[in-house]
């Protein structure tokens, strides 16, 4: 139980630091606007092979990283326009979904 709990945890957190870097690459070259949707076939992935558990951390982990570094003002978990609390509520429940 505790290695499958700890296999969830690492699938999780690499699935998200990849897709973070990714989504980085991304931004360096082309100013897009929110790309949080990357994370989400990440999570269906991880759901389909690791189940609940690993979807439900990986949606979670992805929801920090992503507001952490792509939401300004950057490396806090706080936002400048209410909307992208609106925006990151709705990512959030979507990935749990």
């Amino acid at each position: 139980m505790a290695r499958r709990l700890a296999r969830d945890i690492v699938w999780g957190l690499a699935a998200v630091g990849l897709i973070s870097l990714l989504i980085g690459g991304v931004l360096a070259l082309w100013p897009i606007g929110n790309l949080a949707i990357l994370y989400i076939p990440g999570v269906l992935w991880l759901g389909a092979t690791c189940g609940r558990r690993g979807a439900i951390i990986a949606s979670v982990a992805a929801f920090l990283v992503y507001d952490w570094f792509f939401v300004p003002p950057f490396h806090t978990l706080d936002v400048e326009q209410s909307q992208e609390w609106l925006e990151l509520g709705f990512f959030l429940v979507v990935a749990l979904v």
